[in-house]
Parts: C-alpha cells; sequence; structure tokens
C-alpha cells in the first residue's frame, strides 16, 4: 500500500471550468495557479495560493462574459490520508468582459489591468475538497459564491 501523502510543500497546477445551459452557448474558462499548503502534527492544514485566469459568466443573458481576475487565496483543511475535505476564502481584482469579448484567459495577467471596463474587487467563499492520486498528483473540486459588482453567484471559479 502507498504511504499517504503529507499535504504540505509548495505546487503549482491549472483549473479547467466551463458553463453551459439548454438554449445557450457552453462556455470554457481556466486559470494558474501556484501556492504553498502546511500540514500541522493534528492534522489541519492550512495553504495559500495566488491565482490568474479568465472565469466565464454563469448567466448567458446578462450583459456579461466573464471576467479576468487575479485572485489570493487562503485554505483551510484537514487531511485524512489520500483525501482532504477544506474551507476557502479568497479575494480578488477582476475586469469584466462584455458582449462578445470572450476575453484572452490565456493572458489574463496582462487583460486583467488593460483593456475595456474597471478593475473590481470581488471576494468569495467555498468548499472543496483534494485527493491525492499519487504523492504527487492531486485532483480536487471546489464550489464558491462569489461577492461583487457581478452578484452573489457572479462568475463561475
Amino acid at each position: 500500500m502507498t504511504q499517504a501523502p503529507n499535504w504540505k510543500g509548495y505546487y503549482v497546477g491549472t483549473e479547467v471550468s466551463a458553463v453551459g445551459f439548454k438554449g445557450a452557448k457552453t462556455q470554457f474558462g481556466g486559470d494558474v495557479y501556484a501556492g504553498y499548503d502546511h500540514r500541522f502534527d493534528n492534522n489541519v492544514v492550512l495553504g495559500v495560493r495566488l491565482s490568474t485566469g479568465y472565469s466565464p459568466w454563469a448567466f448567458p443573458n446578462g450583459p456579461y462574459r466573464g471576467m479576468a481576475f487575479g485572485e489570493a487565496d487562503v485554505k483551510l483543511g484537514y487531511a485524512m490520508g489520500r483525501i482532504t475535505p477544506y474551507a476557502i476564502v479568497g479575494a480578488a481584482l477582476a475586469r469584466p468582459t462584455y458582449g462578445s469579448d470572450l476575453g484572452d484567459w490565456s493572458g489574463s495577467a496582462n487583460s486583467l489591468f488593460s483593456g475595456p471596463g474597471a478593475v473590481q474587487a470581488v471576494g468569495s467563499a467555498g468548499v472543496g475538497f483534494d485527493y491525492a492520486v499519487t504523492n504527487n498528483l492531486t485532483v480536487g473540486a471546489e464550489v464558491r459564491v462569489n461577492n461583487g459588482p457581478f452578484g452573489p453567484l457572479g462568475p463561475v471559479h
């Protein structure tokens, strides 16, 4: 049997998001991130993460299409072998995209500070889990609620 991961150290990764509704075109987004997690002796995991990316808007009939963002997060979890459930809070700077402007999520750090529209502050909170497939590969899922100029659900992240 493989030894469980220690859930501490530096990491980098990427996320992919998609939003689709019946009768609406599916939109995609994604980000890149880097962070650090520290596992304490009592199995509590405290982490920080920085990310930048493009997030699609959840509702297809509004003026927004999504947002380019840069975000800082803090997460608090509990290591249970190969799985770590956690709660996460974050603050972001985001620039909305409108109409047919789908944003340039491949250059989201540049898109955030250049282009039309004002940069807005956005807060978020959520829950998720990480599962260590191996000691070097982790997959997970996360659900968040955003609070800012985009409304309580905001773009999906």
